[in-house]
């Protein structure tokens, strides 16, 4: 849908005060200035509403505009869903899933380290090129500090 038409149909759920609105694509945010304009909306509304909004995104496709405003964001309005699935970069390649890795954790942990949104992070063990000793080995080093 364009861009406009969303923000218009945004507005009428956050008039009707709808408790949750959900963006299940789990890539929301490759478009980002789409995302951008989507997040700014809300922003802009935040103070007028009690929705809720979660979307799936890529953690590496963040931008730095993108990080501005979901900083501002008042805590509890925004919740992020990672599918980080592994951190086994040829598992990730396998599954046609591949992220730089470091763009990954950096921009989890700027989300984190923001203190206002809630984090939602998906691993997923029994990927091709894994086994379970391996994945929770390179998990764990990869994700220290998270």
């Amino acid at each position: 849908k364009p861009t406009e038409q969303v923000l218009s149909e945004l507005q009428h759920l956050l008039d009707c005060r709808v408790p949750q609105v959900k963006f299940v694509d789990r890539t929301f945010n490759c478009n980002s200035d789409r995302a951008y304009e989507i997040w700014r909306h809300i922003y802009s509304r935040s103070e007028d509403s009690r929705t809720n909004f979660h979307f799936e995104i890529g953690a590496d496709l963040i931008t730095e505009k993108q990080l501005e405003v979901l900083r501002k964001m008042p805590a509890g309005k925004i919740q992020l869903e990672i599918g980080i699935q592994s951190t086994c970069e040829e598992s990730l390649r396998e599954v046609c899933r591949y992220a730089p890795k470091d763009a990954v954790i950096k921009n989890i942990r700027l989300l984190r380290d923001a203190g206002n949104i809630n984090l939602h992070t998906d691993l997923i063990a029994g990927l091709p090129y894994e086994n379970a000793n391996e994945h929770v080995a390179s998990t764990s080093s990869s994700l220290t500090g998270l």
